[in-house]
This record gives structure tokens, sequence and C-alpha cells, in this order.
């Protein structure tokens, strides 16, 4: 198994643990992780030994509906993988523009831009996370460039979607402003 040395001091993550369910055992709650780390665009093609190393180091946090995971201007110290629940991702002005479920990454931009967070994300309903560290996720990064051309996929994919979206707000009459 890999070791990857953090590059930065650890900062502590701003989600609260907050439980909306009975704790799992470590046992499913690690079942959970595996099934869902398998079974993601982003992770699936990893060695298995490498997804059993992101359930150790990783951290599986519980949120409440409607918590907030980040916001927009956060400093970017880790990436999430949704593994129970649903989380929405939210413009400046609450504007959803994108609902992630199980095996979906999110906050992986700033992380790799060195850069705070471009939007806020909320729990869309009571859900789980897996927390990776910058330092490991950039790690594995390196160690896999498989993995990046995932994440560009999975990027893409994103990004048609918010076209999808911002053309349907054209065509109902919300303008659009230009960055």
């Amino acid at each position: 198994m890999k070791s990857f040395e953090p590059s930065h001091p650890s900062v502590e993550c701003p989600v609260e643990q907050t439980q909306t369910h009975p704790p799992a055992t470590p046992q499913s709650e690690a079942a959970v992780v595996r099934a869902v780390l398998a079974g993601s665009l982003i992770f699936s093609h990893l060695p298995a030994s490498e997804r059993e190393w992101l359930l150790a180091g990783g951290d599986v946090q519980h949120l409440k509906a409607n918590q907030i995971v980040f916001r927009s201007g956060d400093p970017a110290t880790q990436v999430f993988c949704v593994l129970r629940g649903s989380v929405e991702v939210e413009t400046a002005g609450s504007v959803v523009l994108n609902r992630l479920r199980p095996g979906e990454m999110f906050g992986e931009i700033g992380v790799i831009e060195g850069r705070s967070r471009t939007a806020t994300v909320r729990a869309a309903e009571p859900c789980a996370l897996l927390a990776i560290d910058q330092s490991d996720f950039v790690g594995l990064l390196v160690s896999y460039p498989a993995l990046g051309f995932r994440l560009v996929a999975a990027l893409a994919r994103r990004l048609h979607q918010l076209t999808d979206v911002v053309g349907s707000w054209c065509e109902t009459g919300v303008k659009a402003r230009s960055v």
C-alpha cells in the first residue's frame, strides 16, 4: 500500500460530524465504502489495494439534510465522494447547479487548482461522504494517470450538464450574464 506524505499542514474540515441515523458498525460502513468506490466512475479502475488505502485513510462524515459541506470561498483541502444520500452544488445566489449521488465526487476543482471553493455544497438529504485529503488525492493522480483521465471525463460530463441548465434558463427568459 502506498503512503503519501502531506505537503501541507493538516487543516480541519468544516463539516460537522453529526449522525442522523444509528451509527453503522465499522464492518458495514466499510462494506458501503468498498461498494461505492468499486462502482464509482472515478475510483473503480484503481487497484483494490488503493481503494482499501482510501478506506483506511479517508474520513467518513455523516450529515443532516441541509447541512453545509463547504461554502464558496472556503479553502479547498479535501475532495469528497458521496456514499449515501445526495448533495446539491449551489451558486452564491443559492441556484442549484447539480445534484450528486452515491459514487460521484466533488471538491476536486479547488484541490487541483490550489484555490478556494468555487461553489457551496449542502446535503440535500441525510447523507454520508468519504473525505479524502488533498495530498492523498493528488498522490493518487500522480501515481495513476488513468485516474486523471476519468476525472476529466467526469468534469466534461458536468460541463455538459451545466451547459444544458444554462441553455434552459435562456429558453425560459433568464438573462445570461457574461463572465
